[in-house]
């Protein structure tokens, strides 16, 4: 026996080891293939009436929350019409109260609006106010002139004449500014 001989005799041999290597092999992964085909089907056999259940209580607990959100809904509008008619009846009072805030806002305004050339800033932004037109920044200078005119006292000299019965009123404006604005604003509403 020769060298070749013996180099194709092992070449054949490990040939065909390798043949029956790749048959077994493509073999077992056929089998797991059924195996796997075979356990998807025996879970999906369990699982079908689980499914089957599932379903259906899915459908009844949709039934059941369309219900409870009806029935919570008529609930809660029952709920609150005694509520509504009590916002009511305390609007139809309130509403007179703040018509009288308003009026004695207005006519705190009225007292300090005067004629006077030096006084032209000041009407200027009472009218701004009583026609409700007044901006923000116009708002700090008429709050700012309020408090001039509250604080002032006889003798004093702010660049413009006040006169007696201002501070009080101007301080009365001062107090009922903001809830004259609230007021208006939810008229606008």
């Amino acid at each position: 026996m020769d060298v070749l001989s013996i180099v194709l005799g092992t070449s054949g041999a490990l040939g065909s080891l390798g043949t029956v290597s790749y048959w077994l092999f493509t073999r077992r992964l056929g089998l797991r293939k059924v195996n796997h085909e075979e356990i998807d089907a025996r879970v999906n056999a369990a699982l079908g009436p689980i499914h089957t259940d599932i379903s259906g209580l899915h459908g009844k607990i949709d039934h059941l929350v369309e219900h409870t959100h009806a029935v919570l809904k008529n609930e809660i509008r029952d709920a609150l019409d005694p509520i509504k008619e009590h916002v009511t009846a305390l609007s139809t009072k309130i509403e007179p109260l703040w018509h009288a805030l308003v009026s004695g806002a207005l006519n705190s305004a009225e007292i300090l609006h005067h004629p006077h050339p030096e006084r032209r800033e000041i009407d200027e932004l009472l009218d701004h106010f009583r026609d409700n037109v007044l901006t923000r920044d116009e708002e700090f200078r008429l709050r700012r002139f309020l408090v001039q005119i509250k604080n002032w006292e006889q003798g004093q000299d702010l660049g413009f004449p006040v006169y007696e019965r201002e501070p009080a009123a101007a301080g009365n404006l001062l107090a009922m500014l903001d809830l004259v604005k609230i007021y208006r604003e939810q008229q606008r509403v």
